[in-house]
């Protein structure tokens, strides 16, 4: 159903597949759009709107995912140990990249009440992190 073999995957009961997170947040929002989960059509709000998802699909995630792979994935794919080093520099980036994040949700309300909550994930796979560093993936599954 998805191209990589990877979650998630929404499939409507008519067939209907996507793929993608933020796709399928922007397809729900849109869908139930009458039960308060509409996307801005305000110029400006749709602006940050969509600045938001950008800046967490182009910044956050890609530093997350890094730290994940290390720990979690590679370990659990290649049988490789977690490079100790090489994955606190990552943590590092994530913590420093994650406070800039928060300063931006901080200052910009619609960013903070509207993308974080609806479309982005970084701060869940942070959790994910902090469990990782005590457990690994078989442990977890």
């Amino acid at each position: 159903m998805q191209p990589w073999g990877l979650l998630p995957v929404l499939e409507e009961e008519n067939g209907f597949r996507l793929h993608e997170s933020r796709t399928i947040c922007r397809y729900i929002t849109e869908k139930y759009a009458d039960q308060g989960t509409q996307l801005p059509m305000d110029l400006e709000a749709r602006g940050l709107f969509e600045q938001g998802l950008a800046m967490e699909a182009g910044a956050v995630d890609p530093c997350v995912f890094a730290a994940l792979n290390e720990k979690l994935f590679k370990p659990f794919k290649t049988g490789a140990p977690c490079g100790d080093e090489l994955y606190i520099v990552l943590l590092k980036r994530v913590e420093l990249v994650l406070d800039v994040y928060e300063v931006i949700l901080g200052e910009q309300r619609y960013i903070r009440e509207n993308v974080s909550h609806r479309t982005s994930l970084p701060f869940d796979s942070y959790k994910l992190i902090v469990l990782c560093q005590q457990h690994s993936l078989a442990d977890i599954y």
